[in-house]
Protein backbone atom coordinates (compact mmCIF):
# COMPACT_ATOMS: atom_id res chain seq x y z
CA UNK A 1 0.00 0.00 0.00
CA UNK A 2 1.36 3.40 -0.99
CA UNK A 3 0.79 6.39 1.28
CA UNK A 4 0.64 9.70 -0.54
CA UNK A 5 1.59 12.70 1.61
CA UNK A 6 0.25 16.18 1.04
CA UNK A 7 2.53 18.27 -1.16
CA UNK A 8 2.93 20.89 1.54
CA UNK A 9 4.53 18.46 4.05
CA UNK A 10 8.28 18.67 3.65
CA UNK A 11 10.88 16.06 4.62
CA UNK A 12 11.92 18.20 7.59
CA UNK A 13 8.34 18.31 8.83
CA UNK A 14 8.04 14.54 8.46
CA UNK A 15 11.21 14.00 10.53
CA UNK A 16 10.00 16.45 13.13
CA UNK A 17 6.67 14.65 13.38
CA UNK A 18 8.45 11.34 13.76
CA UNK A 19 10.67 12.67 16.53
CA UNK A 20 7.65 14.01 18.38
CA UNK A 21 5.94 10.65 18.11
CA UNK A 22 9.02 8.92 19.47
CA UNK A 23 9.15 11.37 22.36
CA UNK A 24 5.54 10.56 23.06
CA UNK A 25 6.39 6.89 23.25
CA UNK A 26 9.39 7.24 25.58
CA UNK A 27 8.33 10.17 27.77
CA UNK A 28 5.88 8.16 29.96
CA UNK A 29 8.64 5.68 30.71
CA UNK A 30 10.97 8.50 31.76
CA UNK A 31 8.30 10.12 33.93
CA UNK A 32 7.47 6.74 35.45
CA UNK A 33 11.12 6.12 36.35
CA UNK A 34 11.36 9.53 38.01
CA UNK A 35 8.14 8.92 39.93
CA UNK A 36 9.50 5.62 41.22
CA UNK A 37 12.66 7.22 42.63
CA UNK A 38 12.28 7.06 46.41
CA UNK A 39 13.75 9.20 49.13
CA UNK A 40 15.63 6.95 51.56
CA UNK A 41 15.39 7.93 55.22
CA UNK A 42 16.66 6.47 58.46
CA UNK A 43 14.56 7.21 61.53
CA UNK A 44 14.79 6.34 65.20
CA UNK A 45 11.95 6.12 67.71
CA UNK A 46 11.34 4.86 71.20
CA UNK A 47 10.65 1.16 71.70
CA UNK A 48 7.16 1.04 73.20
CA UNK A 49 4.67 -1.44 71.80
CA UNK A 50 2.54 1.48 70.63
CA UNK A 51 5.34 3.07 68.62
CA UNK A 52 6.47 -0.18 67.02
CA UNK A 53 2.88 -0.94 66.03
CA UNK A 54 2.45 2.49 64.42
CA UNK A 55 5.70 2.04 62.47
CA UNK A 56 4.46 -1.27 61.14
CA UNK A 57 1.00 0.11 60.38
CA UNK A 58 2.25 2.98 58.22
CA UNK A 59 4.27 0.46 56.23
CA UNK A 60 1.41 -2.03 55.85
CA UNK A 61 -0.98 0.70 54.73
CA UNK A 62 1.42 1.50 51.90
CA UNK A 63 1.86 5.15 52.83
CA UNK A 64 5.64 5.08 52.50
CA UNK A 65 5.22 3.96 48.90
CA UNK A 66 2.40 6.44 48.31
CA UNK A 67 4.58 9.37 49.30
CA UNK A 68 7.71 8.10 47.58
CA UNK A 69 9.93 7.23 50.53
CA UNK A 70 11.87 4.22 51.74
CA UNK A 71 12.30 4.11 55.51
CA UNK A 72 14.65 2.21 57.80
CA UNK A 73 13.40 2.41 61.38
CA UNK A 74 15.37 1.82 64.58
CA UNK A 75 13.91 1.57 68.09
CA UNK A 76 15.64 2.17 71.42
CA UNK A 77 14.31 2.14 74.96
CA UNK A 78 16.42 5.05 76.22
CA UNK A 79 15.47 8.56 75.08
CA UNK A 80 19.07 9.71 75.47
CA UNK A 81 20.05 7.26 72.70
CA UNK A 82 17.44 8.83 70.46
CA UNK A 83 19.02 12.25 70.98
CA UNK A 84 22.56 10.97 70.56
CA UNK A 85 21.74 9.26 67.25
CA UNK A 86 20.07 12.39 65.89
CA UNK A 87 22.80 14.81 66.96
CA UNK A 88 25.56 12.56 65.61
CA UNK A 89 23.88 12.31 62.20
CA UNK A 90 23.37 8.56 62.43
CA UNK A 91 19.66 9.07 61.64
CA UNK A 92 17.66 11.63 59.69
CA UNK A 93 14.71 12.17 62.00
CA UNK A 94 12.73 11.08 65.05
CA UNK A 95 9.04 10.55 64.40
CA UNK A 96 7.51 9.20 67.62
CA UNK A 97 9.31 10.13 70.84
CA UNK A 98 9.08 12.49 73.75
CA UNK A 99 10.67 15.84 72.94
CA UNK A 100 11.25 17.27 76.42
CA UNK A 101 15.01 16.75 75.95
CA UNK A 102 15.10 18.57 72.62
CA UNK A 103 14.68 22.11 73.97
CA UNK A 104 17.46 21.84 76.61
CA UNK A 105 19.72 20.42 73.89
CA UNK A 106 18.92 23.42 71.66
CA UNK A 107 19.63 25.74 74.61
CA UNK A 108 23.08 24.16 74.87
CA UNK A 109 23.79 24.66 71.17
CA UNK A 110 22.39 21.60 69.41
CA UNK A 111 21.06 22.48 65.96
CA UNK A 112 17.70 20.74 66.15
CA UNK A 113 14.07 21.57 65.45
CA UNK A 114 10.74 20.09 66.54
CA UNK A 115 8.79 19.72 63.29
CA UNK A 116 5.43 18.18 64.24
CA UNK A 117 3.15 16.90 66.95
CA UNK A 118 2.44 13.17 67.19
CA UNK A 119 0.84 11.65 70.32
CA UNK A 120 -0.44 14.78 72.04
CA UNK A 121 -2.27 13.09 74.92
CA UNK A 122 -0.34 10.49 76.85
CA UNK A 123 -1.85 7.00 76.81
CA UNK A 124 -0.12 6.08 80.08
CA UNK A 125 -1.10 5.82 83.73
CA UNK A 126 0.59 5.05 87.03
CA UNK A 127 0.60 1.35 87.97
CA UNK A 128 1.49 -0.15 91.35
CA UNK A 129 1.53 -3.55 93.02
CA UNK A 130 1.64 -2.05 96.50
CA UNK A 131 -1.62 -2.43 98.46
CA UNK A 132 -0.83 0.71 100.48
CA UNK A 133 -0.67 2.96 97.41
CA UNK A 134 -4.07 4.31 96.38
CA UNK A 135 -3.35 7.83 95.10
CA UNK A 136 -0.49 9.82 93.61
CA UNK A 137 0.17 11.40 97.00
CA UNK A 138 0.80 7.92 98.45
CA UNK A 139 3.93 7.75 96.28
CA UNK A 140 5.81 9.86 98.84
CA UNK A 141 8.76 7.82 100.07
CA UNK A 142 8.32 5.20 97.34
CA UNK A 143 10.50 4.12 94.40
CA UNK A 144 9.13 5.11 90.99
CA UNK A 145 10.36 3.57 87.76
CA UNK A 146 10.93 6.00 84.85
CA UNK A 147 13.51 6.77 82.19
CA UNK A 148 16.63 8.84 82.81
CA UNK A 149 16.36 12.22 84.54
CA UNK A 150 15.22 14.73 81.94
CA UNK A 151 13.68 12.07 79.70
CA UNK A 152 10.09 12.47 78.58
CA UNK A 153 8.89 9.70 80.89
CA UNK A 154 10.67 11.18 83.90
CA UNK A 155 9.42 14.67 83.05
CA UNK A 156 5.83 13.45 82.70
CA UNK A 157 5.89 11.79 86.13
CA UNK A 158 7.48 14.86 87.69
CA UNK A 159 4.72 17.07 86.29
CA UNK A 160 2.07 14.74 87.70
CA UNK A 161 3.70 14.66 91.14
CA UNK A 162 3.92 18.45 91.22
CA UNK A 163 0.25 18.74 90.35
CA UNK A 164 -0.54 16.64 93.43
CA UNK A 165 1.80 18.58 95.70
CA UNK A 166 4.63 16.03 95.74
CA UNK A 167 8.21 17.22 95.19
CA UNK A 168 10.78 15.11 93.34
CA UNK A 169 12.94 14.87 96.46
CA UNK A 170 10.06 13.12 98.26
CA UNK A 171 10.32 10.06 96.00
CA UNK A 172 13.12 7.90 94.64
CA UNK A 173 13.40 7.60 90.86
CA UNK A 174 14.91 4.53 89.23
CA UNK A 175 15.84 4.53 85.54
CA UNK A 176 14.50 1.26 84.12
CA UNK A 177 14.05 2.30 80.46
CA UNK A 178 10.88 2.57 78.41
CA UNK A 179 7.28 2.54 79.66
CA UNK A 180 7.07 -1.14 78.74
CA UNK A 181 10.15 -1.81 80.86
CA UNK A 182 8.54 0.14 83.71
CA UNK A 183 5.50 -2.14 83.76
CA UNK A 184 7.78 -5.19 83.90
CA UNK A 185 9.67 -3.59 86.81
CA UNK A 186 6.40 -2.94 88.66
CA UNK A 187 5.29 -6.54 88.07
CA UNK A 188 8.65 -7.86 89.34
CA UNK A 189 8.58 -5.66 92.44
CA UNK A 190 11.74 -3.83 91.39
CA UNK A 191 9.91 -0.52 91.80
CA UNK A 192 6.86 0.41 93.86
CA UNK A 193 5.09 2.18 91.02
CA UNK A 194 5.61 3.62 87.55
CA UNK A 195 3.98 4.88 84.36
CA UNK A 196 3.01 2.64 81.48
CA UNK A 197 0.42 2.44 78.72
CA UNK A 198 -3.27 1.59 79.02
CA UNK A 199 -2.62 -1.64 77.09
CA UNK A 200 -1.31 -3.28 80.28
CA UNK A 201 -4.60 -3.03 82.16
CA UNK A 202 -5.56 -6.55 81.13
CA UNK A 203 -2.25 -8.00 82.34
CA UNK A 204 -2.36 -5.86 85.48
CA UNK A 205 -5.62 -7.43 86.60
CA UNK A 206 -4.05 -10.90 86.33
CA UNK A 207 -0.91 -9.84 88.24
CA UNK A 208 -2.69 -8.08 91.10
CA UNK A 209 -1.44 -4.73 89.83
CA UNK A 210 -3.71 -1.70 89.86
CA UNK A 211 -3.77 1.67 88.11
CA UNK A 212 -4.15 4.79 90.24
CA UNK A 213 -7.45 6.63 89.60
CA UNK A 214 -5.66 10.00 89.72
CA UNK A 215 -2.67 8.71 87.76
CA UNK A 216 -4.16 8.89 84.26
CA UNK A 217 -1.93 11.32 82.42
CA UNK A 218 -4.38 12.14 79.63
CA UNK A 219 -6.86 13.37 82.26
CA UNK A 220 -4.44 14.92 84.73
CA UNK A 221 -2.10 16.59 82.21
CA UNK A 222 -4.07 17.07 78.97
CA UNK A 223 -1.94 20.09 78.04
CA UNK A 224 1.33 18.13 78.24
CA UNK A 225 2.33 16.67 74.85
CA UNK A 226 3.62 13.11 75.02
CA UNK A 227 5.36 12.65 71.66
CA UNK A 228 6.43 14.70 68.69
CA UNK A 229 8.69 14.59 65.64
CA UNK A 230 12.07 16.33 65.44
CA UNK A 231 15.17 16.48 63.31
CA UNK A 232 18.46 18.30 62.78
CA UNK A 233 18.79 21.65 61.02
CA UNK A 234 21.12 20.05 58.48
CA UNK A 235 18.41 17.58 57.47
CA UNK A 236 15.88 20.38 57.03
CA UNK A 237 18.36 22.26 54.87
CA UNK A 238 19.34 19.27 52.73
CA UNK A 239 16.34 16.92 52.75
CA UNK A 240 13.27 19.03 53.36
CA UNK A 241 11.12 17.40 50.67
CA UNK A 242 11.86 13.96 52.08
CA UNK A 243 10.87 15.14 55.57
CA UNK A 244 7.58 16.52 54.24
CA UNK A 245 6.81 13.17 52.65
CA UNK A 246 7.77 11.32 55.83
CA UNK A 247 5.45 13.46 57.94
CA UNK A 248 2.67 13.02 55.41
CA UNK A 249 2.96 9.22 55.66
CA UNK A 250 2.79 9.26 59.45
CA UNK A 251 0.10 11.94 59.52
CA UNK A 252 -2.11 9.89 57.24
CA UNK A 253 -1.59 6.93 59.57
CA UNK A 254 -2.68 9.02 62.57
CA UNK A 255 -5.87 9.87 60.72
CA UNK A 256 -6.46 6.28 59.70
CA UNK A 257 -6.02 4.78 63.15
CA UNK A 258 -8.23 7.46 64.72
CA UNK A 259 -11.18 6.38 62.57
CA UNK A 260 -13.65 3.62 63.56
CA UNK A 261 -12.82 1.17 60.75
CA UNK A 262 -9.14 0.76 61.62
CA UNK A 263 -9.24 -1.88 64.36
CA UNK A 264 -8.44 -4.99 62.31
CA UNK A 265 -5.53 -3.30 60.52
CA UNK A 266 -4.16 -1.98 63.80
CA UNK A 267 -4.23 -5.43 65.45
CA UNK A 268 -2.66 -7.00 62.38
CA UNK A 269 0.17 -4.45 62.52
CA UNK A 270 0.64 -5.07 66.24
CA UNK A 271 1.04 -8.81 65.69
CA UNK A 272 3.50 -8.23 62.84
CA UNK A 273 5.52 -5.71 64.87
CA UNK A 274 5.65 -7.54 68.19
CA UNK A 275 5.50 -11.17 67.11
CA UNK A 276 4.82 -13.80 69.79
CA UNK A 277 4.73 -11.19 72.57
CA UNK A 278 1.84 -9.33 70.91
CA UNK A 279 -1.02 -9.10 73.38
CA UNK A 280 -4.29 -8.85 71.42
CA UNK A 281 -6.46 -7.66 74.35
CA UNK A 282 -3.85 -5.00 75.08
CA UNK A 283 -3.91 -3.88 71.48
CA UNK A 284 -7.68 -3.64 71.58
CA UNK A 285 -7.45 -1.47 74.71
CA UNK A 286 -5.03 0.87 72.94
CA UNK A 287 -7.19 1.06 69.85
CA UNK A 288 -10.26 1.86 71.95
CA UNK A 289 -8.30 4.56 73.76
CA UNK A 290 -7.55 6.14 70.39
CA UNK A 291 -11.22 6.11 69.50
CA UNK A 292 -12.33 7.55 72.83
CA UNK A 293 -9.69 10.24 73.35
CA UNK A 294 -8.32 10.97 69.84
CA UNK A 295 -4.77 11.56 71.11
CA UNK A 296 -2.92 11.94 67.80
CA UNK A 297 -2.17 15.24 66.07
CA UNK A 298 -4.29 14.75 62.96
CA UNK A 299 -3.06 18.02 61.49
CA UNK A 300 0.51 17.44 62.75
CA UNK A 301 0.38 20.73 64.66
CA UNK A 302 2.23 21.43 67.87
CA UNK A 303 1.17 24.79 69.21
CA UNK A 304 3.21 27.45 70.93
CA UNK A 305 1.16 26.83 74.09
CA UNK A 306 2.12 23.15 74.17
CA UNK A 307 5.80 23.90 73.66
CA UNK A 308 5.56 26.44 76.50
CA UNK A 309 4.14 23.80 78.87
CA UNK A 310 7.06 21.48 78.12
CA UNK A 311 9.57 24.26 78.71
CA UNK A 312 7.90 25.23 81.99
CA UNK A 313 8.25 21.69 83.33
CA UNK A 314 11.87 21.53 82.13
CA UNK A 315 12.73 24.76 83.95
CA UNK A 316 11.02 23.57 87.14
CA UNK A 317 13.13 20.41 86.96
CA UNK A 318 16.32 22.39 86.43
CA UNK A 319 17.18 20.77 83.08
CA UNK A 320 16.56 24.02 81.20
CA UNK A 321 17.51 27.55 82.28
CA UNK A 322 15.30 29.92 80.29
CA UNK A 323 12.26 29.79 78.01
CA UNK A 324 13.32 29.80 74.37
CA UNK A 325 11.29 31.45 71.57
CA UNK A 326 8.89 29.16 69.75
CA UNK A 327 10.52 29.88 66.37
CA UNK A 328 13.93 28.92 67.70
CA UNK A 329 12.87 25.42 68.72
CA UNK A 330 10.34 24.58 66.00
CA UNK A 331 9.84 24.59 62.24
CA UNK A 332 6.17 23.85 61.66
CA UNK A 333 6.31 24.78 57.97
CA UNK A 334 7.28 21.19 57.22
CA UNK A 335 4.15 19.90 58.96
CA UNK A 336 2.00 22.41 57.09
CA UNK A 337 3.39 21.25 53.76
CA UNK A 338 2.84 17.62 54.77
CA UNK A 339 -0.80 18.35 55.62
CA UNK A 340 -1.25 19.96 52.20
CA UNK A 341 0.27 16.85 50.60
CA UNK A 342 -2.24 14.75 52.59
CA UNK A 343 -5.12 16.75 51.16
CA UNK A 344 -5.77 19.36 53.84
CA UNK A 345 -6.22 19.81 57.59
CA UNK A 346 -8.19 17.60 59.94
CA UNK A 347 -10.26 18.90 62.85
CA UNK A 348 -7.87 18.28 65.74
CA UNK A 349 -5.83 21.23 66.92
CA UNK A 350 -2.34 20.68 68.25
Amino acid sequence: MTIILPQSQSRRQILKTGASAAAGIYMPAIVSAVAQTKHKLKIINTASNTVQTMQELVKQLGYFDEFGIEVEALNVSDGSKVMASLISGEVDAVMLAGFSQVVPAIEKGARLKIIAGALLKSNSMIYTSRPDIHTVHDLVGKTIGTGAVGSSLHTLVTALLRKHGVEEKQVKFLNVGSATDVFKAVAAGIVDAGPSQVEFQDQAAKLNIKALPDGKFWEQLPEYSDQGSFTADRTIAGRRDALVRLLAAFGKTYRFVSAPGSKDAYIKARVAALGPKADIPGGELLWQFMQDFQPYALNLALSEERIAVTQKVNIEQGVQKVTLPYDRVTDMSIARDAVAMMGGPADHKG
